[in-house]
């Protein structure tokens, strides 16, 4: 059997607020593999941002356990958490989150300088993933001079360059246009395929079911797999 690389077993979220008690996740159980993308689909508000949260490490479960490698992340401190973070979990945005001041390759090397990683290993390791998405031209370029879906390549680089074996993508090409869109996902696919990760892709956009090897739907806070 396969080992998953992240659990939810019976967890749930609520939000209290005021006088309202908002369940923003339902009672959940999910395994996430290794070598499978995972679409994570669903309306604005359903829950779906909350269940990639819980995967990130990002917040706690109100109820119930995650567990990343089998370590359940309600008994770890802040600190602990941003460690699985840096060294267990890649990160790919909507808003892509680029550093302004810094060009493509110096974005994708900053994950590796935050782990302190020695600068002789930074170069071909940067370097290896700004080939992996097709930019070896752009490295010295900053974010404003880079097209929508070229920042967005640049962030899956800076996500895989610390070799996670996780990447969680929220909403990765809602701002991207069709033909970046689809080499967004391509490249999304073979880092699950041919490279073993992980790969959690949260969207609103049913367009994006071919490229997942499973789909789960997640609707008013309640998870159901298609």
């Amino acid at each position: 059997m396969r080992k998953p690389i992240a659990s939810v077993e019976k967890a749930s979220k609520i939000y209290t607020m005021a006088e309202n008690v908002v369940t923003a996740l339902d009672t959940t159980t999910l395994n996430v593999y290794p070598g499978e993308l995972m679409l994570i689909l669903g309306p604005s508000g359903s829950g779906k941002t909350t269940l990639l949260s819980l995967l990130g490490c990002m917040i706690k479960p109100t109820a119930g356990e995650v567990f990343i490698n089998d370590i359940p992340i309600t008994t770890l401190s802040e600190k602990e958490l941003a460690k699985i973070r840096l060294f267990q979990i890649g990160f790919v945005f909507q808003q892509f989150n680029l550093i302004a001041p810094l060009n493509a390759w110096d974005n994708i090397a900053l994950p590796l300088r935050m782990q302190n990683v020695p600068e002789a290993e930074i170069k071909p390791r940067a370097d290896k993933a700004l080939a992996f998405v097709g930019l070896r031209d752009k490295a010295k370029n900053l974010p404003k001079q880079l097209s929508g879906g070229q920042q967005q390549r640049i962030a899956i680089a800076r996500a895989l360059v610390t070799n996670p074996p996780m990447l969680l993508c929220d909403e990765p090409t809602a701002s991207l246009d069709h033909q970046a869109l689809t080499t967004v996902m391509e490249q999304l696919q073979k880092l699950a395929t041919e490279q073993g990760k992980a790969v959690c892709v949260v969207t609103h956009d049913p367009r994006l079911k071919p490229y997942s090897h499973r789909v789960i739907q997640v609707e008013s806070g309640i998870v159901t797999e298609l």
